[in-house]
């Protein structure tokens, strides 16, 4: 399985485990659809969840039918599909113009136009968007994305709250600690009404999962049925009153597999009090191959009064719950048989006061100076540990107490014992500690005499150099001092350097030949004087020419020592190319020129410089006259000729200082340094010079120019919108103008 397929395997887990999909609608969701609805002025509001095949609406405002009653469409549709794999917002304010969604059937069919998409992330994994959509074109104001971002955080939050119910209701114990039901009995024995009664019951009882409640009466009939292990069975239903329990649980008259469960269900009537009694109203009952905890008790008005008139009993699918202590037993016994035949090894488990709680293994009888090993249980480490190792040993068992898992070896004789210490919590309180002993005497022999081995294979350089010197990356040996003991031609190359003076250079010659070289010499110096970090690292050189090495080390042991082994590797190309596909998501692709991005950046750059130092700037807003004329006569492919044309011509117009792009369709965007009457001027030079431009078969090209000079005080958004309005005093006046 590829990564990508990996993580989307985790997102998809996930989804799933909220179990949202094919759910139904839920009120805390559409609250937050209609609000969001009524907020941003939207006719539809969406909780999407995306799977594998189509996405899902939790919740949706305004769909219409069929899509509001089928409450899914295929991918194909799906606008919120993008938001899911980007795991960012999207926003566009046609969609009919974007590249990635102009194809879309949801914008025929759904008449998806205008769309607003959040990314909701629940457990480090987007499943799905919070979304509104109109059916006409629009812009999306930050603050009102910032509103819907908001909104999103708040359906997360309730996925998170409503698994945390889900969760909580598992988990919620129905007897307290006398043996006696709670909740769902005060609520049955408080209310009046038959038909209150039941439907409180059933509130209370309904969700137990893998579980059923009865009320029963002392004929053993049934009062009242409820149960999460009864959903979709018939035996939950009104009808279900009155019978007996075992008619209820469709037993045979007679059969004796059902007489454990009247037997605990009559001791809970006669009022049994004591904790033997207790423990005898619960029992297993196994039936279709599952198995269920059954439990019985008496329903009291209030403790002490008289025997009870009624009972309730508790039956859970204990079946998993059973095969994991059958599993937990088998394992205990295994453990035990492996222990115990553990040829060098032994186990043994201490408690907080490092007193033996339980010790065995082969190796302990070997160990034990005197008596048996039976006798360390219940004896300190302290009162039987040898002198020899003692604070060594009492040192190595206090981390692990005080919750580190540790290991260490020891010499012991003529032996070697290797110890591994793990901590046991309760909570977060450490209780105990287990200890593996192995004899690794063995062991370290033969890593002695493979040291050996290896300082004999040391002393074989010429293999070595032999083989670096086939090696196109740059491949530096070093001692643990990081001197030089080995390097290829290639290192040399890579900085200027006689191959036969590298051996025994040490750092910081390297460093004082290299680095001024380097783009930043002192960050270079302080990576390569500075402790070993393992991790690739990469360095920018200028001379003599531009290139971008990466280096990567590994640690080495030689028989002087642990040592490195430093390889540097040309990644310019690689560099060069990230770099260019960064440059082009700049880029508008049809023009050539800067897109909205580049363009939303610019703008951003020059508002903050006027704060800072007070310079003026100007934005002008182009649009193309009659354009939708020459995509309708002369085709789209004469249109888009037009707009690389126009494109180009504002850019041969612009100064160094300024910035001209594509904003979208047919509209272009300019921001320019200076006053006003600097942006009238080149909007009057770039209007004439569109004006003589020539693009067959269209016979003539013009453009409308609105000006807005940014006030101080005013945001980026304001000084555009009043560009737009003088754009449309130019259209308005005639076209082919300039108006501000």
């Amino acid at each position: 399985m590829s990564e990508s397929d990996s993580r989307e395997a985790r997102r998809l887990s996930v989804l799933q485990a909220t179990g949202l999909l094919d759910s139904d609608a839920e009120a805390p969701f559409d609250r937050l659809t209609r609000l969001s609805s009524r907020l941003l002025d939207a006719p539809v509001a969406l909780i999407s969840l995306v799977d594998q095949h189509r996405q899902f609406f939790k919740s949706a405002v305004g769909l219409t039918e069929p899509w509001a009653s089928r409450r899914e469409t295929p991918l194909s549709y799906s606008f919120c599909q993008h938001v899911v794999r980007s795991a960012e917002k999207l926003v566009v304010a046609d969609a009919r113009r974007h590249p990635l969604l102009r194809d879309s059937p949801a914008i025929t069919e759904l008449n998806v136009i205008a769309y607003a998409g959040v990314p909701l992330t629940v457990d480090g994994e987007t499943i799905g968007a919070f979304c509104v959509i109109d059916d006409k074109p629009r812009d999306w104001p930050p603050e009102k994305i910032e509103l819907l971002q908001d909104l999103a955080a708040s359906v997360v939050s309730e996925v998170q709250l409503r698994s945390a119910l889900q969760a909580a209701r598992k988990q919620k114990a129905l007897i307290d600690d006398d043996g006696r039901v709670i909740g769902a009995v005060a609520a049955y024995r408080d209310v009046g009404d038959d038909k209150k009664e039941h439907q409180q019951f059933a509130a209370l009882v309904g969700n137990i999962p893998n579980g059923a409640v009865a009320l029963f009466d002392r004929d053993l009939r049934c009062l009242a049925l409820e149960g999460g292990l009864l959903h979709g069975d018939d035996r939950a239903t009104p009808s279900s009153v009155g019978k007996t329990l075992r008619e209820l649980a469709r037993f045979e008259p007679g059969d004796p597999a059902f007489d454990p469960v009247e037997r605990i269900c009559r001791q809970a009537l006669e009022g049994g009090q004591g904790e033997e009694q207790i423990q005898r109203q619960s029992i297993d009952l196994r039936l279709g191959g599952r198995v269920f905890a059954v439990h019985a008790a008496p329903v009291r008005d209030q403790p002490g009064s008289a025997p009870p008139e009624t009972g309730i009993v508790l039956a859970l699918d204990v079946t998993h719950e059973r095969a994991l202590e059958k599993s937990l037993r088998q394992s205990e016994q295994i453990h035990r048989a492996i222990v115990q035949n553990l040829p060098l090894g032994a186990v043994f488990m201490m408690d907080a006061d490092m007193r033996y709680v339980s010790a065995d293994g082969p190796l302990l009888a070997s160990l034990m100076r005197e008596g048996e090993v039976s006798e360390l249980v219940g004896r300190r480490v302290p009162d039987i540990v040898s002198d020899a190792n003692r604070e060594r040993l009492l040192a190595f068992y206090a981390k692990a107490l005080a919750g580190e898992r540790v290991e260490t070896e020891i010499e012991y004789g003529e032996r070697w014992l290797e110890l591994s210490a793990v901590p046991i919590f309760e909570q977060d309180k450490v209780t105990n500690a287990v200890v593996v002993l192995h004899d690794v005497t063995a062991r370290k022999r033969e890593a002695e005499t493979l040291r050996r081995a290896r300082d004999e294979v040391a002393r074989e350089r010429g293999l070595l150099e032999a083989a670096l010197g086939h090696i196109e990356d740059g491949m530096v040996l070093l001692d643990s001092q990081r001197r030089i003991l080995l390097a290829n031609a290639s290192f040399a190359a890579m900085f200027s350097l006689q191959q036969e003076t590298l051996t025994g250079m040490d750092r910081q010659t390297f460093v004082d030949w290299v680095a001024p070289v380097a783009e930043d010499p002192e960050a270079f110096a302080t990576v390569m004087m500075g402790e070993i970090n393992p991790e690739p690292q990469e360095f920018v050189f200028l001379r003599p020419r531009r290139r971008v090495l990466k280096r990567s080390l590994t640690s080495v042991r030689m028989g002087e020592g642990d040592g490195y082994l430093v390889t540097w590797h040309d990644v310019t190309a690689e560099r060069d190319l990230l770099r260019e596909r960064e440059r082009l998501l700049l880029v508008d692709a049809l023009t050539g020129i800067p897109n909205r991005r580049a363009l939303e950046t610019a703008l951003h750059v020059e508002a903050e410089r006027m704060k800072r130092t007070g310079t003026p700037f100007c934005v002008a807003l182009l649009d193309v006259d009659h354009f939708k004329r020459v995509n309708d006569v002369h085709g789209h492919g004469a249109g888009d000729e037009v707009l690389r044309a126009v494109g180009g011509t504002l850019s041969s117009q612009a100064r160094v200082t300024d910035t001209v792009g594509r904003w979208g369709g047919e509209e272009f965007l300019a921001v320019l340094n200076g006053t006003l009457s600097g942006a009238r001027v080149f909007g009057e030079r770039t209007r004439a010079a569109i004006e003589k431009l020539r693009c067959p078969p269209v016979e003539r090209v013009t453009i409308s120019i609105g000006l807005a000079e940014l006030h101080p005080g005013e945001s980026v958004l304001d000084a555009i919108a009043r560009a737009d309005k003088r754009l449309y005093d130019a259209k308005a006046g005639g076209r082919n103008r300039v108006c501000g």
